[in-house]
């Protein structure tokens, strides 16, 4: 590991969100940085030198995620010495994309944390099963992120068929 746990460790923060309220405000990046924080200084785990907010999706492929490219980025540099966030499916929303993170942090000697489900790749005690529970939080949340497109999809269909508008933030053609 390139540096070790405890109160000089420095962390990159991932906060996300996929979108912005209709009234372009959002609290959700605030109240996952706020329990993070807590959380670090709870556990006299270091604190958060750098955060990361992308409003763009962890499922979207195409999505892009410019501050988590940047904090993977800070991690291979040697600026952060670990990621945090406050759940996996902040950090992803693929097992695939699991995998290539956790690849990552091997090769610059990284950390990665997050506080709801207490993951630690620092923790001896925990070695052996981090991969597998992170794989199974990216996979849980894969799956809600393709339950949730199956839903939003019936909806549209459902709408389209009673002659409803569609919501977009596009105006309609002719409107």
């Amino acid at each position: 590991m390139a540096a070790e746990p405890g109160s000089s460790f420095r962390w990159g923060a991932v906060l996300r969100r996929s979108r912005l309220n209709a009234d372009g405000t959002e609290g959700s990046t605030a109240r996952q940085e706020r329990a993070i924080q807590d959380y670090l200084k709870a556990q006299n785990m270091g604190r958060v030198v750098a955060f990361y907010t992308d409003i763009a999706s962890a499922y979207d492929e195409k999505a892009k995620r410019e501050d988590f490219t940047n904090a993977l980025a800070d991690l291979k540099a040697g600026r952060i010495d670990g990621l945090i966030a406050w759940k996996v499916d902040r950090l992803t929303r693929r097992r695939s994309e699991a995998r290539k993170l956790l690849t990552l942090l091997e090769e610059c000697g990284g950390r990665l944390a997050t506080v709801v489900e207490g993951i630690d790749t620092a923790d001896p005690a925990k070695r052996e099963i981090t991969e597998i529970a992170l794989a199974i939080y990216a996979g849980s949340a894969e799956s809600e992120s393709e339950a949730i497109g199956e839903r939003v999809s019936l909806m549209h269909l459902d709408r389209a068929r009673k002659g409803l508008v569609q919501p977009s933030s596009i105006r309609p053609f002719g409107h």
